[in-house]
């Protein structure tokens, strides 16, 4: 339901960079782990700022992997600190925390709170919240902060009227379907009335309303043939 487009809305690099050169300790960066630009973003700030990266969550480490099979990224050789050689000590390091919706920051909160087993946070940590917290994640998120707080670490905190979400807005969308020319068009990401949205930018563009399909929870779309035969519930 955005007007326009999400980028270049949705990039952090001149939101953060502030912290990396008045930093004087450990930068602390959470995110959610899907949020591939922003992480990239991230690699490439410490870099420029000669910080080693550690990331602590090894589905994110595997999913830059498959990144740079593809041709897409590589990770800057000599920028990682793999975990046998991480030290808490060690003050010139970027350390990335991710994870998926509100586990992220029930991980930070661990961390802030003493009880991880890696990571013990440091009086000069510098820690940046670069995914604002997304609905059913807003409870994590305010104690993961006031645990942050209570040990008067310094904290940075992007919301969503500084940066859009890495999701398409409705020009995207346009572009999407202009370049593709689909023949069905059948919206699958957020609550009904994004997907009832969606579809409505569909047929703005000229699809025949009988080729969009709005699918409710357990509901499916059959296709025989090429052909939109039914949509029913499981």
């Amino acid at each position: 339901d955005k007007e326009g487009f999400t980028a270049p809305n949705h990039r952090i690099a001149n939101k953060v960079e502030s912290v990396f050169q008045e930093s004087t300790g450990r930068i602390i960066v959470t995110m959610y782990e899907q949020n591939i630009y922003r992480i990239i973003e991230m690699l490439e700030l410490a870099q420029k700022y000669k910080k080693k990266v550690f990331f602590y969550g090894e589905r994110q480490r595997q999913l830059l992997d498959h990144i740079e099979k593809l041709g897409y990224y590589k990770i800057p050789k000599g920028l990682e600190v793999k975990r046998a050689q991480f030290k808490n000590e060690q003050k010139d390091v970027m350390i990335l925390v991710s994870d998926v919706g509100p586990n992220v920051f029930r991980k930070m909160s661990r961390i802030a709170m003493g009880e991880d087993n890696v990571i013990e946070i440091q009086k000069d940590d510098y820690v940046i919240v670069a995914s604002p917290p997304v609905p059913g994640s807003e409870t994590p998120s305010t104690e993961m902060m006031n645990e942050l707080h209570k040990d008067s670490i310094k904290t940075k905190t992007l919301s969503y009227k500084q940066v859009l979400s890495m999701h398409a807005s409705q020009e995207d969308l346009k572009m999407l379907i202009a370049l593709l020319k689909p023949k069905y068009y059948i919206p699958v990401k957020g609550e009904y009335k994004n997907l009832f949205i969606n579809a409505n930018i569909a047929t703005g563009m000229g699809l025949s309303a009988a080729n969009v399909a709005v699918l409710d929870n357990g509901q499916i779309a059959e296709f025989v043939d090429g052909k939109l035969r039914s949509t029913q519930e499981i």
